[in-house]
């Protein structure tokens, strides 16, 4: 089943931020090996739609540009643990 972002901004930046922050802790392996890293985008993917549907729980929100970048960085620090 897809996924299609209520926000592509939201569900963008806290991909990214997942994806980063899981590679800066080492919690997944990452190579050039497809394989290696099919697990960690499926556990960003997850993570980014359950933030996009909490941020888009009031729908007309709209992210300015400051609460985009904060996003992706506060999710770069919740999977660094």
């Amino acid at each position: 089943m897809s996924y299609s972002p209520l926000n592509n901004f939201v569900y963008s930046a806290a991909y990214a931020g997942c994806m980063s922050g899981m590679s800066d802790s080492n919690f997944f392996n990452f190579s050039l090996v497809e394989g290696d890293t099919a697990s960690a985008a499926y556990a960003a993917d997850i993570y980014a739609q359950t933030f996009d549907t909490a941020w888009n729980s009031n729908p007309g929100v709209i992210p300015n540009i400051f609460q985009v970048f904060a996003i992706q960085e506060a999710c770069i620090v919740a999977n660094e643990l």
